[in-house]
């Protein structure tokens, strides 16, 4: 079997036309749809009621006709149809009892307060997920359900990293075997080293495993804890599977993630979602697009370097970090802004390839469909990436988005 294609796109988007296209011109046989759902018997088990038509995961409407209308089309056209559930671990202010803590005992809506996080460990929230993905199957019957990007948080968001350390998750840590004192110890140097270089960071989009490790030095503590977040993800993942699994065994779940650079710090770790069906039955990483964090962590990094070091001009700096992050052999702009703001074809063709690297390499019998995230992306660089997947001898390969 070749490698197979999907698109995920609104369902707003999924005209006849545009599907016919995307079978036609890209070979599709997978369309992930992305919209609002009619979900009354699960609004009604929500821990609280829906704010703004929203729900952690989903968005809920009484009128879902675009979505049905969208899956009518795809299946027309032979193609499997799988439902998109964005990341459960973000709620709003109104979940208040649920909400994730920090270690300085502050509630994420003080952090974050647009999209504060849940606690992962919290048995309310483990129950409501396990309903959310059995009630989206019940009401829609698609192959299968895609999770968009379940972690704790955006990693630019650096308070974010020091999150869930309520009573749960303490307790948690200790059964995980884990060394509860040499976790916090490890948090709390941490915290204090970051507020030294806080002003540099804060912006970044995507805050790079190697500047704050850079930023704060080594400390086994710490690293407990990213394993930690990466557990409580994974068992997230596992709720989920298993309550798909023990409605019907023949529904896939596929993992959405950023990619292997920028997960780790967001509470995603690739070997779990690629050892066994337990947690997926595919593993999708952006590879290429915004989704991935490179360029930004490059620039981050750089930014960091030039702002800290006396003598170091922008350009030094720029290539300090591509050397440190293994970017050493590719043209990079004079200016760091540049980079955040439109990196160069060279740069995102040499991100790309080593993702898909890393991605195949890793070890696990979970197939693996590489995806693109188009937006920004000039035509024949997608182009380009698309068929190093198709030859690279990864699963399959998806779009976000419709390319040219």
């Amino acid at each position: 079997m070749g490698v197979q294609t999907g698109c995920l796109l609104e369902a707003s988007l999924a005209s006849p036309e545009v599907v016919s296209d995307l079978g036609d011109r890209l070979g599709v046989s997978s369309l992930f749809l992305r919209g609002p759902m009619s979900l009354p018997a699960i609004e009604s088990k929500a821990p609280v009621k829906p704010a703004g038509g929203r729900l952690p995961g989903v968005r809920v409407t009484e009128d879902d006709s675009a979505l049905r209308s969208a899956m009518d089309v795809a299946r027309g056209d032979g193609m499997d149809v799988y439902l998109t559930i964005e990341n459960p671990l973000v709620g709003s202010s109104d979940w208040e009892a649920l909400l994730a803590e920090d270690n300085s005992g502050r509630s994420t809506a003080k952090i974050d307060p647009d999209r504060p996080l849940i606690c992962p460990n919290h048995p309310k929230l483990l129950g409501w997920m396990a309903d959310l993905v059995v009630g989206v199957y019940d009401a829609y019957r698609p192959t299968g359900v895609l999770l968009g990007d379940i972690s704790l948080g955006s990693p630019g968001s650096i308070d974010n990293l020091f999150t869930c350390w309520c009573d749960l998750c303490r307790a948690r840590v200790g059964e995980l075997g884990y060394d509860p004192d040499q976790v916090r110890i490890g948090m709390q140097g941490a915290r204090t080293k970051l507020a030294d270089i806080r002003p540099e960071v804060a912006g970044i989009p995507d805050f790079g495993l190697g500047l704050l490790l850079d930023g704060i030095g080594f400390d086994i503590g710490l690293m407990d804890w990213f394993n930690f977040r990466a557990d409580s993800v994974s068992a997230c993942l596992y709720e989920m599977r298993q309550a798909l699994a023990n409605k019907d065994t023949t529904v896939r779940m596929a993992i959405l993630n950023k990619g292997p650079t920028a997960a780790m710090l967001a509470g995603q770790r690739r070997e779990d979602a690629l050892r066994d069906t337990t947690l997926a039955d595919a593993y999708i990483p952006i590879i290429c697009g915004r989704g991935s964090g490179v360029p930004e962590m490059l620039a981050g990094h750089a930014r960091q370097v030039h702002d800290a070091a006396e003598g170091i001009d922008e350009p030094s700096a720029l290539a300090l970090a591509a050397r440190i992050h293994g970017y050493a052999d590719v043209p990079l702009p004079d200016r760091i802004a540049e980079l955040d703001e439109s990196p160069t074809e060279e740069l995102l063709r040499a991100c790309a390839q080593r993702e898909l690297a890393y991605t195949l390499a890793a070890p696990g019998d979970v197939p693996r469909w590489p995806a693109i995230d188009f937006e920004g992306l000039p035509p024949n660089l997608v182009g380009d990436v698309a068929n190093e997947i198709k030859q690279s001898g990864a699963d399959g390969i998806l779009y976000i988005g419709v390319p040219q």
